[in-house]
């Protein structure tokens, strides 16, 4: 089982965590394919470290989800009473870097989820080695089970086993050499792939350990239809597949410069910054009409949340709730280790969005003939002293670029970004020494030059 991609924002008008003894002994791992055995579980987080839930915006309470006995031993039990335990040749401990399993309630919805990273390790005569790593996380939109993260926590420590063993039998199981140790491995030790490459690999993310090693899937074509976004803030696209196949339970896809993740109503970039991903989201107080509001609650969801989790829903990256209000977006950071989004802090933003752009010829410009305004092959406009021309693109990813021509043949190149919440406008004017200079109005002045255009002097359309 490979976990697909999905998101759930917790809004806390009146959330409460519910105590929950997480009880694992009555679970086994669908593990029959898999001939290896746990000979050790050990936490890699710190042996003291808590098994609980988000609090982000909220007190701290004492109502965790917690196991009903140590958590090394608990996860031992489960994993050595499911795996092959007589005539194995593959022996493995297993060190835990991240557990988090969550149990929300909000109203009479519950919501479950779980984030996990394992390394598999092996000891040989000169030391410890490292044959595999990886993290996932999966989200239960609708926990009515009472052992619902039971089950969460065994779909992920399923997906991650299977992925060792066809490691392993497909020979790439690593051979890294490591120090053992109570602390969590920094996310940089791993030297990832995604992190290490000057670039994304063009193609889809099936999942989230396809982003992180780097290798989308590139069998399928895809097209991508940009979508407005506010000045600054990540761009925003919806995917065409063109085999016709539904993209909503894809985990994102890159460009070939940049990745996108899916947050269901459509795919906002990862932004790259320093050792992290970081991306912003538009916060559902603010937004609401591009959410699935969630019947019975104060909860929204995204991503592809719709099947049960009994019939192979997809995983998730839930992220935590947050304090509730009305700023307009939600600064979140990305978990390398597990795929998980956290939130990191509230961003205002304004409420306009357009990506209007005026192109103005000074009444003072001495030009004798028109200056012309070129978009690629097309000219866009042809502008004499006080004209000018109106120009609304649609949507692109990346900035359109414009040459400004006067007469004499001089040119300057203007840059458009297309994601933009406010006007702007641009002043070309040719100069006594027939130089073209263009410059973009300072903030202050863009409403009043706007203002005092007058329709008699927009530019003829271009013929």
């Amino acid at each position: 089982m490979r976990p697909q991609f999905a998101i759930v924002l917790f809004c806390c008008a009146s959330i409460a965590f519910a105590q929950h003894t997480l009880d694992i002994h009555t679970l086994r791992l669908d593990l029959r394919d898999v001939d290896m055995r746990v000979d050790t579980v050990m936490l890699g987080f710190g042996p003291a470290a808590a098994i609980g839930a988000s609090r982000v915006g909220l007190s701290p309470s004492a109502d965790d989800v917690f196991f009903d006995q140590p958590t090394a031993t608990a996860l031992g039990d489960l994993m050595n009473r499911s795996l092959q335990s007589v005539g194995s040749l593959h022996h493995v401990t297993v060190k835990v870097n991240a557990l988090r399993l969550e149990e929300i309630r909000s109203n009479q919805e519950e919501v479950g989820s779980c984030a996990v990273h394992l390394e598999f390790l092996v000891q040989k005569e000169d030391g410890w080695y490292r044959v595999y790593e990886q993290g996932t996380c999966l989200t239960d939109p609708a926990m009515n089970d009472p052992h619902g993260l039971e089950e969460l926590l065994s779909a992920c420590l399923e997906d991650l086993f299977q992925g060792c063993w066809s490691a392993l039998t497909t020979g790439t199981w690593t051979n890294e050499p490591v120090a053992l140790n109570a602390s969590r491995t920094p996310d940089s030790a791993f030297r990832l792939p995604i992190m290490r490459d000057p670039a994304p690999c063009r193609g889809l993310y099936r999942s989230f350990q396809q982003f992180r090693a780097n290798v989308p899937d590139t069998t399928v074509e895809f097209f991508i239809a940009p979508l407005r976004t506010g000045n600054g803030n990540p761009r925003r696209a919806r995917l065409n597949l063109a085999d016709a196949s539904a993209p909503d339970m894809l985990w994102g896809f890159s460009d070939g410069a940049r990745s996108y993740v899916n947050v269901g109503s459509y795919f906002i970039e990862l932004m790259r910054e320093g050792d992290r991903f970081t991306t912003v989201l538009p916060n559902p107080e603010a937004e609401r009409e591009q959410l699935a509001f969630a019947k019975g609650g104060s909860m929204f969801m995204f991503g592809p949340l719709g099947a049960p989790f009994a019939g192979g829903m997809g995983g998730g990256i839930p992220f935590g709730p947050g304090p509730r209000n009305h700023a307009e977006n939600l600064a979140m950071r990305m978990d390398l280790l597990t795929g998980r989004l956290g939130m990191t802090g509230i961003i205002a933003a304004p409420n306009v969005v357009t990506s209007r752009h005026y192109l103005l010829c000074s009444d003072k410009s001495l030009a004798d003939q028109p200056v012309h305004v070129q978009l690629g092959d097309s000219l866009l406009a042809a502008l004499n002293p006080g004209e000018f021309h109106e120009f609304t693109p649609e949507m692109q990813l990346d900035p359109l670029v414009l040459e400004v021509r006067s007469a004499s043949g001089e040119t300057q190149l203007l840059s458009l970004d297309t994601y933009r919440t406010d006007d702007q406008v641009f002043i070309i004017k040719v100069k006594k020494d027939g130089r073209l200079t263009v410059t973009e109005a300072g903030s202050q002045m863009v409403l009043p030059i706007i203002e005092d255009l007058k329709e008699t002097n927009r530019a003829r359309p271009r013929q």
